[in-house]
């Protein structure tokens, strides 16, 4: 599964933002960046109301765009890294019910 989606809004069929709110759905370890020339406050708002973890104009520099990428991606490896800890944590929780729950 990609670490971080990289989606411009002006799609065919489907907007990025629809997509967007589709793919967290599906995939909900992927940071998604959306790529826009539209920058007003309603569409950072529906973007980020979709699950997108930032919100790039087109009109912006490499770097800026570069910066969102790697924080997205920074996002993305903590979240997987937390659920994979809660995971363990129920897993060595589970162990030890079945261990008492043994016991006489």
């Amino acid at each position: 599964m990609p670490d971080v989606v990289l989606m411009d809004i002006e799609m065919p069929d489907m907007d990025g933002i629809e997509a967007a709110a589709a793919l967290v759905t599906v995939v909900p370890q992927s940071a998604i960046v959306i790529l826009s020339i539209h920058t007003d406050r309603q569409t950072r708002m529906r973007a980020q109301a979709a699950g997108a973890v930032a919100f790039v104009e087109k009109r912006g520099t490499t770097d800026t765009l570069l910066a969102a990428i790697r924080q997205a991606a920074a996002q993305a490896r903590a979240s997987m890294e937390e659920r994979e800890n809660h995971s363990t944590t129920r897993s060595a929780d589970s162990t030890h019910a079945d261990d008492d729950a043994s016991r006489p």
